[in-house]
């Protein structure tokens, strides 16, 4: 177990590492924009929630999607 406030493996990769992470998850968003939503993380909180919960509820609604229990 790592020690608190100190960088986990992931954490500690260079920041070359972390641009070809981005971009290899933003071509494959780019590729299937249904699948993934891209989040400009810069936003405000709320505008951050209410877009994820847009999704959500947009997928919920599509055929053949389990309808939550009330």
């Amino acid at each position: 177990m790592r020690s608190p406030g100190r960088p986990g493996r992931i954490e500690a990769e260079s920041l070359a590492f972390h641009e070809r992470v981005r971009e290899a998850f933003r071509a494959l968003a780019a590729d299937d924009p249904d699948r993934y939503l891209v989040i400009d993380a810069s936003e405000e909180s709320t505008v951050i929630a209410f877009k994820i919960r847009e999704r959500v509820h947009r997928l919920l609604r599509r055929p053949g999607s389990v309808a939550p229990r009330r």
